[in-house]
């Protein structure tokens, strides 16, 4: 199965990465070819600014959490999770309560394939901000990518109460139900995620979703 997956990969089934910032695709893979987003939302950091720009704020404030918080967008902007996560961390440090920054060290983690600090962020993210659907739809994968179907589901659900038209969540339930053989549970959501998505290459994934389904 082919598809955006946020957040790492692993078991060797094709997927592609999330898109963060202002970056397109990068590739990786995940068990159930997740969909996710490390955050498309993110106009915190601008596209021209480096991270040599926020290097230069921290010098001048070094208890500027946000400063620490941008830079590590900055690196990640990059994959360079390896530079982003201590960043992240010193945010969190200086601001306990950074659901942001928890939420993109939970997108960095997954990146670099530690699952269990990836649910351990989304976790305290959601703790923070309950209404965060993608930190659910992220904490879905890495449950996914554990091969825990249940909890996965419940996250993509819990993601789609909150934001209804959640194209990704909505395929990404579709891959649990289908990887726990209920497939008519997984045409719908593939087919809800069809109506949904307005990318070509999201719509040709979620057909070809439906197309093996229906072969079966």
């Amino acid at each position: 199965m082919s598809a955006l997956i946020s957040d790492g990969s692993v078991f060797g089934m094709s997927s592609h990465l999330a898109i963060r910032g202002c970056l397109g695709r990068s590739l990786g893979q995940a068990p159930a070819s997740a969909k996710s987003e490390s955050d498309r939302i993110h106009f915190v950091t601008p596209c021209h600014r480096k991270e040599t720009d926020y290097t230069k704020a921290i010098e001048l404030k070094p208890d500027a959490a946000d400063a620490y918080y941008n830079r590590g967008i900055a690196y990640s902007n990059k994959g360079d999770s390896d530079r982003a996560i201590p960043d992240y961390t010193k945010a969190i440090e200086l601001k306990p309560d950074y659901a942001d920054a928890y939420y993109d060290r939970g997108v960095a983690y997954s990146d670099k394939g530690d699952r269990d600090r990836a649910i351990a962020d989304y976790t305290k993210a959601i703790e923070l901000k309950p209404d965060n659907a993608k930190a659910y739809n992220n904490r879905g994968n890495a449950y996914s990518d554990k091969g825990d179907r249940d909890r996965a589901i419940a996250d993509y659900t819990k993601a789609i109460e909150i934001e209804p038209d959640y194209a990704d969540a909505y395929y990404n339930r579709g891959n649990a139900y289908s990887d726990k053989g209920d497939n008519d549970r997984a045409i719908v959501d593939y087919r809800r995620s069809l109506k949904l998505f307005t990318d070509p290459s999201d719509r040709e994934d979620a057909l070809r979703e439906l197309r093996r389904l229906r072969a079966e």
